[in-house]
């Protein structure tokens, strides 16, 4: 019996101090790395992504938008429980090519960012579900991308560059994926 009591106990504890849960809003609240499900920076004036983050390895959602980073870092593909992730409105170029590691990934938001290509290996993101890519410099997608045609169900590209051309290129390779886009423009690239 006691030891029913203390099973109970501890495994009381753990669900209550993991918190699944939680969104945490700052790194000064976290005390375990491996108890963070969910963290939202959003508005925290940060230019890189916080080294403290790489510690969290059971992170489902990362919201870093709506701050001054650059660039996200080649470990971000050790975040493998990874479902969402969302560096909108940053100053980011280019996604490293880790990030098909992310293996969970559903949601990638990299919209409002000087973003004009996407890595070869983003095809590899076999779980992802919505690439949002609004307002970014992208006029083309990696021929790979023709991978994520099943589990891919909507790409948004809207403000993007794209011409009648590129649009159709894109449709050709994502046939059966729902393209949200403005007009084609009179654009070259």
């Amino acid at each position: 019996m006691k030891r029913l009591l203390i099973l109970v106990f501890v495994a009381s504890f753990g669900v209550l101090y993991a918190q699944p849960g939680k969104v945490y809003t700052s790194l000064s609240e976290v005390n375990d790395p491996n108890a963070v499900y969910s963290l939202k920076l959003t508005y925290k004036r940060l230019k890189a992504v916080p080294p403290e983050i790489r510690q969290m390895k059971n992170l489902q959602q990362l919201d870093l938008s709506k701050n001054f980073i650059d660039s996200i870092p080649s470990w971000i593909g050790e975040l493998s429980q990874l479902k969402s992730l969302d560096v909108s409105r940053n100053w980011i170029h280019f996604l490293p090519e880790t990030v098909e590691q992310l293996s969970s990934l559903e949601l990638l938001d990299a919209s409002r960012n000087p973003l004009e290509e996407l890595p070869v290996t983003i095809a590899k993101l076999a779980s992802l579900k919505q690439l949002v890519l609004w307002k970014t410099g992208i006029y083309e997608l990696p021929p790979s991308i023709v991978m994520l045609n099943g589990s891919l169900k909507v790409i948004d590209l809207r403000a993007c560059p794209l011409t009648l051309e590129d649009q159709e290129l894109i449709s050709d390779l994502l046939p059966d994926v729902k393209k949200v886009w403005d007009q084609a423009c009179n654009c070259s690239h």
